[in-house]
Formats: structure tokens, C-alpha cells, sequence
């Protein structure tokens, strides 16, 4: 898409981080994991049982697992990037953002 908004085609070899400069498009990705460890951070400092904190904390455990590798949580992914205490360092929102501005720096 952005390189037809450029008027580039892949005949001109021209690399895709070079596109994404010219075209000043910010990537989807980057930026939807930007807002949901946001998200994350403004759940993990609530201190009352809101549906959103239950939500993110919920593991079924009335249902059979199904085979195979578990299902990925939405928390999970949080996890990975900042480990299993991930809770903790959120709890600082100062901290928070400056651990979340170190991985994304903008946008």
C-alpha cells in the first residue's frame, strides 16, 4: 500500500524501512502493542475488582483443556517482553512508561 502511494515499485528495489520513512505511515503493529501494554499498565494499578482487572486475570477452570499447546493469554505476550513480574513494575506508572518508551520510542 504505501508503495503505491509512493508511486514505487518493487522494480526500483528500494528497501521497505526506506518506504516507511518516505511515507511517514506508522506501522500497525507497532503501534496497536504500543497501546496495549498502556492498556496493561492503566489495569495493572487499579486497585478495585473492575470486570477489566477480573478479565485479564481469569484462567477457565471449569472447561477441559483442549490438546495440544495451551492457549496464549492476553497477558502472556506482556510477560514475555517484560517477564513474569511484569505487574510490579507497572504499579509505578513512571516506571512503567519509561520501560515501555525504551522498547517503542515512539508513537
Amino acid at each position: 500500500m504505501e508503495r503505491r502511494l509512493l508511486k514505487i515499485t518493487l522494480w526500483d528495489r528500494i528497501p521497505d524501512k526506506r518506504i516507511r520513512e518516505m511515507s511517514k505511515v506508522r506501522d500497525v503493529i507497532y503501534a496497536a502493542t504500543k497501546s496495549k501494554l498502556c492498556w496493561a499498565g492503566h489495569v495493572a494499578r487499579r486497585t478495585d475488582d473492575r470486570w477489566t482487572s477480573s478479565v485479564t486475570e481469569w484462567f477457565p477452570r471449569d472447561i477441559k483443556r483442549t490438546r495440544g499447546r495451551p492457549a496464549t493469554r492476553w497477558e502472556d505476550s506482556i510477560a514475555k517482553e517484560f517477564g513474569r513480574q511484569w505487574r510490579r513494575v507497572a504499579s509505578d506508572r513512571r516506571r512503567w512508561r519509561e520501560c515501555c518508551d525504551l522498547r517503542y520510542p515512539q508513537g
